[in-house]
């Protein structure tokens, strides 16, 4: 088992224990995503599908949150036109027309004073570097950049 794959060289199934001269496996920070219902109340994924909550799929509970206040803010009439995860196709010119590298999906969009604003809330280890490739090539592509919230 794990034979010819890179990393599995110091795994023993027979006694699946690792051998003392194996790397450590990398401990990695993930977020449990969360569930948004339309009149604000958030719920935990796993909690959402046992009850079969409709409603927008959040990342984070810190995301869940801004958009629970965006939610808000709407209906206060700070913001208009409130879109949530909203896709934007990346591309680039070519001479027989645009090549399509790839989408970014954002938080959400929503125009503020007349302003149009893309939004990501990104937690404390969110800037993977495909997501820096995306803000960046977002911003050469339609000209404006990518508003973040951070926790």
């Amino acid at each position: 088992m794990g034979r010819g794959y890179r990393g599995w060289e110091g795994f023993d199934p027979a006694s699946r224990t690792v051998t003392p001269g194996a790397a450590p496996a990398k401990s990695r920070w993930t977020a449990k995503p969360h569930i948004i219902t339309t009149d604000g109340t958030i719920y935990e994924l796993a909690i959402a599908k046992k009850f079969k909550v409709s409603g927008f799929r959040c990342g984070s509970l810190f995301e869940a949150n801004r958009i629970k206040e965006l939610l808000l803010e709407q209906r206060a009439g700070v913001i208009t036109e409130l879109m949530l995860q909203r896709r934007f196709t990346l591309s680039y010119p070519s001479p027989t027309g645009p090549i399509v590298l790839g989408d970014y999906i954002a938080d959400a969009t929503y125009l503020r004073n007349g302003v149009f604003v893309v939004e990501d809330a990104k937690g404390k280890p969110g800037r993977t570097p495909i997501y820096q490739w995306k803000r960046a090539h977002f911003a050469a592509q339609y000209g404006f950049p990518i508003t973040e919230i951070t926790a």
